[in-house]
């Protein structure tokens, strides 16, 4: 049985159809992850977000089989994925199962963001924004994390407070991370291991 904060990826394929036929994007991957932080890196298009979808259950492989210890997860999206008409104390109600606000506010202090609780997205800064996707995805209190390009927008001093804040946030809370990045540099800041993924297949052998 998979623990919690673990998950197991066995003979994963996927592929799209194309004009040309099928785009093999995925093929005979395996990969595990457990406590701490994991990256998967590749250039762009190379299927590390197809993948990142699909050990989170937002895509299904064609065939393979992924475990997770835990379907309560959080996922940090490349885009940011808040409700402008809503201040930051509300978006983070909105995504809860049951309203917690002793939740709420730990989490706004997690990724220090007091003081702001009552502005609304469009009087945030671009870090500031990115923090709120952050709190989005944590105040469920997760046991499995999903970054998918976390840093996107930021500027390499802001990237540098988010990376410690995530790194101090996955320690302290014991979770299952997992990362994507074109950035070797951004993983190799934020990761306990890094792992990289070619056009068909990841390498589990490969670690940097």
């Amino acid at each position: 049985m998979t623990e919690k904060n673990h998950l197991v990826a066995k003979d994963i394929y996927k592929s799209f159809k194309t004009e040309d036929g099928e785009k093999r994007v995925i093929e005979d991957l395996n990969f595990e992850a457990g406590p701490g932080i994991t990256g998967l890196m590749a250039p762009s298009g190379k299927g590390k977000t197809t993948l990142l979808r699909m050990l989170a259950g937002l895509e299904v492989p064609d065939s393979g089989e992924i475990r997770r210890g835990s379907e309560n997860i959080g996922f940090v999206f490349q885009e940011n994925r808040v409700l402008p008409w809503r201040t930051v104390r509300e978006n983070l109600r909105f995504v809860q199962k049951q309203r917690d606000d002793e939740r709420v506010d730990e989490v706004i202090r997690l990724v220090r963001l007091e003081g702001s609780e009552n502005a609304y997205p469009d009087e945030l800064s671009g870090g500031m924004k990115r923090r709120l996707t952050l709190a989005q995805a944590l105040v469920r209190s997760p046991d499995i994390l999903f970054l998918d390009e976390p840093f996107t927008g930021l500027d390499k001093a802001l990237i540098g407070e988010l990376t410690d804040d995530i790194k101090r946030i996955v320690r302290d809370s014991g979770i299952c991370a997992v990362a994507v990045s074109h950035q070797k540099e951004e993983l190799e800041s934020l990761c306990n291991r890094i792992v990289t993924l070619n056009e068909l297949q990841l390498d589990t052998a490969s670690i940097i």
